[in-house]
């Protein structure tokens, strides 16, 4: 009996038997699926996942100094393998594979210097406001004259 791989499905191989001319796929000992149908094989893979696998919900957030720093609760997988998270709004939505490096495993061990990480940022915030409001003080004490304005003034 000679088998090729044929792909991958769901972390389950799907084998065709050239021999019989059969899609096979063995998900556990004594537990497999043969069919001349590719989409029989692909759904009893969907049926043993949706029966068998169990999902614990977790929670992500931002990377530190990053553009999101939000809290996502990530409440499932996709059958393409993308996971969900619960919105504000109670509606699921796909967690983009762009976005999967910057999204951290929640670790309340971190909980503490995030919230220094906060302050510190508060404090530059604040810092900036002060260095633009003194910057805008000099600049509007100064007597500037632009080209275009001299150039008028040379013209009269």
């Amino acid at each position: 009996m000679k088998r090729v791989t044929i792909e991958k499905y769901r972390g389950i191989e799907i084998e065709f038997d050239l021999d019989d001319s059969k899609f096979i796929s063995v998900v556990t000992d004594g537990y497999e699926k043969e069919s001349k149908s590719h989409k029989a094989v692909r759904k009893f893979i969907d049926d043993y996942k949706k029966e068998n696998d169990t999902f614990k919900s977790f929670y992500v957030h931002g990377r530190p100094g990053g553009y999101n720093v939000e809290v996502f609760h990530i409440i499932g997988v996709r059958k393409d393998g993308a996971f969900l998270y619960e919105g504000y709004d109670k509606k699921k939505y796909k967690v983009s594979s762009y976005n999967e490096a910057d999204l951290l495993l929640h670790n309340e061990a971190n909980d503490k210097f995030l919230e220094e990480l906060k302050q510190l940022n508060k404090e530059f915030d604040d810092y900036k406001k002060e260095y633009s409001k003194k910057r805008k003080d000099i600049i509007d004490k100064m007597n500037l004259v632009s080209l275009k304005e001299y150039r008028e003034f040379m013209d009269k």
